[in-house]
């Protein structure tokens, strides 16, 4: 068995990475993931085969492994407000990330985002795939407004909403708090659906 520790610096993201494994395990093809975050980045082991770093460390991380087994995936969208993470790059064999920089160890990549559509592998694997659908297209999303995408995803999902009031052949549902429409289980609510939207709030190569 592999053993490695995957630090990540939210504290909610522990449940919701393991339970993507069969059974809770934690386990992927021969290789073990072991968790780590600000309640237990103490019990980080002496040493492990590999290490992986989610979104950015969020502390001096001390641990013994393969220099070239030192591996950081960065989440968030390549804009002026997270240029910090940056910072750490250096430190690591290989960084996945939507950031446009030619250095030897950095790969362009998605960033891997969480899976928050409160299933589990198992429970995913015996879904009805065949239950109808009675409605036609959703969007579960938020209002933010803080980052200059976020605004500007707004208003395209404002510009859909119109557009799909003057279609008497699709349905358009908005869902999500800020909408007057909480959903409590993003999987249930969107199995009852055709169609879902999924819309970032950043348009880059490698992100979406």
């Amino acid at each position: 068995m592999i053993n490695i520790c995957l630090i990540y610096d939210m504290d909610n993201i522990p449940h919701e990475i393991i339970r993507q494994t069969a059974g809770n395990s934690g386990v992927v093809n021969g290789c073990k993931f072991t968790l780590y975050n600000q309640e237990n980045i103490d019990q980080l082991p002496g040493e492990c085969d590999a290490l992986i770093v989610l979104n950015t460390p969020f502390t001096t991380i001390r641990t013994r492994c393969h220099a070239n087994l030192i591996y950081l995936v960065s989440q968030e969208a390549p804009n002026d407000r997270y240029k910090w993470h940056r910072n750490s790059f250096k430190h690591f064999s290989q960084v996945y990330t939507q950031w446009p920089l030619k250095k030897k160890n950095v790969v362009p990549s998605h960033g891997f985002l969480s899976w928050y559509i409160d299933k589990s592998y198992d429970e995913l694997q015996t879904m009805d795939l065949n239950e109808p659908r009675k409605n036609d297209v959703a969007y579960i999303g938020n209002k933010e407004s803080i980052l200059i995408g976020q605004v500007k995803r707004n208003e395209f999902v404002e510009e859909l909403n119109r557009v799909f009031a003057n279609d008497n052949n699709l349905s358009f549902d908005l869902l999500g708090r800020t909408y007057g429409a909480p959903v409590d289980n993003k999987c249930d609510k969107l199995a009852e659906y055709k169609y879902a939207l999924a819309i970032e709030n950043t348009i880059v190569d490698h992100y979406w």
